[in-house]
């Protein structure tokens, strides 16, 4: 079996991941090149600005506008972005065995929609003669079959006016979640079984199913890492790149608890740091070097950003340039054109107590109100202390 270093396999997840200075996109080009590595991506652009240098919620709006990516509901029967050439795939890979009839209202949706192509909810809603609640209900109906896409603007098509050939039926389907698995290996590999059930909400069984034909044919094949038991799946093709991956490039990113990358590493993160405790996507992680050294619960409450509970790893806490450029992380990326930063609990402990408060008042916080708060008016650099 083969057998791959731990440091060199964390470096090229983050490389294809996007989440290096060297590999992160830009412009146009940036926002499709990282959604082709995440989709179905989740509505927030979390996962976006971990990845393009520049992100932009209207150039996001721009693609959506002219129809290069489009959203429906994927893995879970939740909502998600894909690209305009994927949108089969996904649609096939989603496809459920039995699909239950529609009820009233869908069903006049999609005659509605047959005749006018694209209708806002509340245009919509006026044809159909239905409540908002009846109408929401009905369009997530229409979603779960896969019958419905959304697009910019609150509007909607039917999935039928975007694909350009005939669904194929459910023979097609282990194949297309095949196809998924593979692009999932390129962009996060080497995964475990259970990585690939996390990520795709699908049973162990109907993955190895679908990664059976990937192993027959030679494209997947099973690794392991260095004194870790549990096998992975990988790409033959990535073998090679692994070995000569540079170990030297630093990375660090804060990821959304629907991040493709935490998604698949729930279980993980949820031994170590509790995945998704409370409202799920309120959480973040911190990954360093393609390591998880953190997490955090947020809120955004009156222009400030509000962290509930902060949980630092020992490397992190140990090294004052490293809580820095962490702590520079939060201010930058989560904490953008907001006024203050407040952090109720580090690891369990109050933040205002003598051992954080300490800690963190070398980085420009002050005890207040039972926490500790940074007035985003003030410097954080530690020279200006």
């Amino acid at each position: 079996m083969i057998s791959l270093p731990m440091r060199q396999v964390a470096q090229f997840r983050v490389r294809r991941q996007m989440l290096t200075s060297s590999t992160k996109g830009s412009g146009r080009s940036g926002i499709l090149a990282a959604l082709g590595t995440v989709q179905p991506a989740p509505d927030g652009l979390r996962w976006l600005i971990a990845r393009v240098h520049d992100p932009d919620q209207q150039r996001w709006k721009q693609v959506a506008e002219e129809g290069e990516i489009v959203k429906a509901r994927f893995f879970r029967g939740n909502l998600g972005w894909v690209l305009h050439d994927d949108l089969t795939l996904h649609l096939d890979a989603c496809m459920e065995k039995c699909q239950p009839p529609l009820g009233k209202t869908a069903e006049s949706i999609q005659a509605a929609l047959s005749v006018d192509e694209s209708m806002q909810t509340d245009l919509l809603q006026t044809t159909v003669r239905t409540s908002r609640a009846n109408l929401r209900k009905a369009l997530a109906e229409l979603g779960r079959n896969q019958l419905i896409v959304e697009g910019p603007c609150d509007t909607w098509r039917l999935t039928s006016s975007l694909i350009s050939r005939p669904r194929k039926e459910e023979s097609r389907c282990i194949e297309a979640r095949g196809e998924l698995i593979t692009r999932f290996l390129a962009n996060y590999g080497p995964a475990k079984l259970c990585e690939l059930a996390d990520w795709s909400g699908w049973s162990p069984r109907a993955v190895q199913a679908a990664i059976d034909p990937l192993l027959a044919s030679g494209i997947a094949v099973i690794c392991q890492f260095d004194n870790e038991p549990q096998t992975h799946f990988i790409r033959q093709a990535d073998i090679e790149e692994i070995a000569h991956t540079c170990t030297q490039e630093h990375s660090l990113a804060f990821l959304a608890c629907y991040d493709p990358v935490v998604r698949a590493q729930q279980t993980e993160l949820g031994q170590r740091f509790g995945y998704g405790c409370s409202i799920p996507a309120f959480w973040h992680y911190l990954l360093i070097d393609g390591e998880w050294q953190g997490a955090l619960r947020i809120h955004y409450k009156m222009k400030m950003l509000w962290i509930r509970d902060l949980l630092l790893e020992s490397p992190v806490l140990a090294d004052p340039s490293l809580l820095e450029e962490v702590l520079n992380a939060i201010r930058n990326e989560l904490a953008f054109g907001l006024n203050a930063i407040r952090i109720d609990w580090v690891n369990g402990t109050l933040a205002d107590s003598p051992m954080y408060q300490a800690l963190l008042s070398d980085y420009g916080y002050v005890a207040q109100d039972g926490a500790c708060v940074l007035d985003l008016a003030s410097p954080i650099e530690r020279g200006d202390r």
